[in-house]
């Protein structure tokens, strides 16, 4: 599929015109378990001995949190893979990214030969990671250690960013729809108006220092298929989790029926995320603070996009 997709986008690009502006998606499913499907010739560009087994912690069988010992055990289930497995996936995983590499060189060559590429926006992003095996998670879920929810955002437009740089501001998805948006011409304004939580990430690219996010969120709720002990395809118990990022703290909240558990972590100090301060004393009032942050982030949320569900029954008098 992903050869597929590269060359529709080729054809797309290929059959635009270089006076009308466009836009164009190329969605690809891989890297994505399951993980043997990759081209075989693909593979011989990997280096299998350059490829780190997977991260886990001695806690991680047995004093990690219930919630995330449940979502191991009923999830993926890396704990009954072998090693020979885990490297298999491993391998696949990168030989996976290695076919995208490709295929998208192959993109942006195009955009040069058609002679678009100086004024050409092109974004390349990733909507979840991969545990691999990581902490004894596999896929993605409800766990929310860095392997599985930092994604990479590559943005590219030679006629309006200078070099490369990095940049350290907290960014979501969700800002692409603002930054595509404003790149066609809408403005700060209207952009404000209709997505006040996305913000435009042109004028960062191309140095502006303007105020960002103070945090990022990450909202999960039983979205994946688990369930393998139960009669249920989720997780039954279900599993509720949300996670905040800010420039140094990472706090994930576990809900349950009869329990809230967590995790923090300082993610200067640790950014493998082996220590949670969670029950720390020092830090208290930081665990504090970041949920209520959540609290007032998914009130926020439901009070402005969920909307009324089942639409509104007013008293006659209303209803004029």
């Amino acid at each position: 599929m992903t050869h597929w997709a590269a060359e529709r986008t080729i054809d797309y690009v290929n059959n635009a015109s270089a006076n009308q502006p466009f836009f164009g998606m190329m969605s690809v499913f891989d890297p994505h378990n399951p993980y043997q499907d990759y081209p075989l010739e693909i593979g011989d560009l990997i280096n299998q001995a350059n490829i780190p087994d997977p991260f886990v912690l001695e806690s991680d069988f047995e004093d990690t949190l219930p919630i995330l010992k449940r979502l191991s055990i009923e999830g993926g289930n890396s704990r009954k893979l072998s090693e020979s497995e885990l490297r298999n996936m491993r391998f696949g995983y990168h030989a996976s990214i290695a076919l995208i590499d490709l295929e998208v060189g192959r993109v942006l060559k195009a955009l040069e030969q058609k002679g678009l590429a100086e004024n050409t926006l092109v974004i390349f992003a990733s909507d979840h990671g991969d545990m691999l095996g990581d902490r004894l998670q596999t896929t993605k879920g409800g766990f929310f250690y860095d392997a599985c929810v930092r994604v990479p955002l590559l943005m590219r437009w030679p006629s309006r960013f200078s070099g490369e740089k990095k940049l350290p501001q907290i960014v979501q998805l969700h800002d692409l729809s603002a930054t595509i948006l404003g790149t066609a011409g809408m403005s700060r304004s209207e952009l404000q108006q209709i997505m006040p939580d996305a913000i435009n990430l042109v004028p960062f690219c191309e140095g502006e220092f303007l105020v960002t996010h103070d945090a990022a969120y990450c909202v999960y709720r039983n979205s994946s298929l688990g369930g393998r002990n139960t009669n249920s395809p989720y997780f039954d118990p279900p599993v509720h989790a949300t996670m905040i990022r800010d420039q140094r703290f990472k706090l994930n909240l576990y809900n349950t029926a009869n329990n809230t558990e967590g995790q923090l972590f300082d993610m200067q100090q640790d950014p493998g995320e082996e220590n949670s301060l969670w029950t720390d004393r020092d830090y208290t009032h930081i665990r504090e603070s970041l949920t209520k942050q959540i609290l007032d982030f998914l009130v926020h949320q439901d009070a402005n996009f969920v909307g009324k569900r089942g639409g509104e029954a007013l008293p006659p008098r209303w209803s004029l």
